[in-house]
């Protein structure tokens, strides 16, 4: 039974390979028709969902001795097809983008763009064969007052809510002259880059923006792209990320105003590190509590892959049969693969290749993960 699984997968494994061969000949078309290229974006989703399938149930009749190398090969096939159907997607996205903004009318279908904005096309596009991005670990703080910004620029400034809350917005200029409309927030028309900065501070789901200081286009952005790939390339785009300095956030950590989180990255480790506790000094490690958390960490990890092929640990420890977060209150939220948790370990990893379902590793599996600065209120 084992051996016919297996070469039900292979099967299905090879029908995925001339899928991807036929998504690199549509590329390379210049007469594609979009609707070609979602038919092919069907099929491969649904040999993923096949796949998963097929992979569960190889585990369950897997030997415990080879359990663990079923489960890596498993998972590095998974990510690699998953970060195809990404790109496939962003290709798609291209489409769809280009004919929105080469409209001088926006339908139903684009309401979230503001109909008076300037017209733009893409003018290259982003290399949408490799998954692989180089990590942001610069910063830059020059801090001008409002009225002296020029776009080039980062900018400071203060809008009235509740309270005043200070604002500050760090241009990255290794992504100069790339930006990206997917997942975006919302897109604005804004004669300043300040007056994108103020849109942005406004809205408690913008934790970045993209600015043109040619078209006076301004995109949104929920997600710090620190693991997120840009699909597109055009003359004038600034990136800038926003940055709270009213002091609920420790100093290099994002905050996303919509959930209230502090957070910052943190490169692999060793799961048994994980299990004793031994990270997130003075903070603590990320606690999924809710969809809406889980779905957010998806998206600002959606191509940590590219960086480091690794699941991402999370907060949870088994006490006394049930599952806790590290101040001893009980989880009440769960997001486990089938027959999890099946391990002895204090780990809990989200699986990207596994639509980030959790599993419950062993000891020797190595994860990233991220720490959380939980208000002191």
């Amino acid at each position: 039974m084992d051996s016919k699984l297996k070469s039900v997968r292979a099967g299905h494994k090879g029908a995925v390979t001339k899928l991807l061969v036929k998504f690199d000949e549509l590329k390379s078309k210049t007469d594609t028709e979009v609707d070609e290229v979602k038919a092919l974006d069907d099929a491969v989703t649904q040999k993923q969902k096949t796949l998963i399938d097929l992979n569960n149930r190889l585990l369950e009749q897997t030997s415990e001795e080879n359990l663990e190398q079923e489960i890596t090969d498993s998972d590095e096939y998974m990510y690699e097809l998953d970060c195809k159907i990404r790109q496939i997607r962003k290709f798609i996205k291209s489409f769809e983008t280009n004919t929105i903004i080469s409209h001088d009318t926006v339908g139903p279908s684009t309401s979230r763009l503001n109909p008076d904005a300037y017209h733009f096309t893409p003018e290259a596009r982003v290399d949408m064969n490799r998954c692989a991005i180089d990590s942001m670990n610069q910063q830059y703080s020059i801090h001008a007052p409002a009225v002296h910004i020029r776009p080039s620029e980062n900018v400071i400034f203060q809008v009235p809510e509740s309270r005043f809350r200070l604002s500050s917005a760090h241009s990255r200029p290794e992504y100069d002259n790339k930006y990206e409309v997917e997942n975006a927030i919302e897109v604005y028309k804004a004669e300043f880059v300040v007056e994108c900065g103020i849109k942005c501070v406004s809205n408690t789901r913008c934790l970045s923006f993209f600015y043109n200081n040619l078209t006076g286009m301004c995109i949104l952005h929920s997600d710090p792209f620190t693991y997120t790939v840009m699909s597109f390339a055009a003359k004038g785009w600034k990136f800038y990320l926003s940055q709270e300095r009213a002091g609920r956030c420790l100093v290099n950590f994002f905050y996303y105003r919509e959930l209230d989180l502090c957070y910052k990255f943190e490169p692999p480790i060793e799961g048994s590190v994980i299990d004793k506790g031994l990270v997130c000094q003075e903070t603590e490690l990320m606690r999924i509590d809710s969809n809406e958390r889980q779905d957010y960490i998806k998206l600002v990890t959606a191509d940590i892959g590219g960086v480091y092929k690794h699941g991402i640990c999370i907060q949870g420890k088994k006490t006394q049969g049930n599952w806790t977060y590290n101040d001893g209150s009980t989880m009440e939220y769960f997001n486990w693969e089938p027959n999890q948790p099946s391990g002895d370990s204090n780990i809990i990893l989200m699986v990207r290749s596994q639509n980030n379902k959790w599993r419950n590793p062993s000891l020797t599996n190595t994860c990233t993960y991220m720490c959380e600065y939980r208000s002191q209120n």
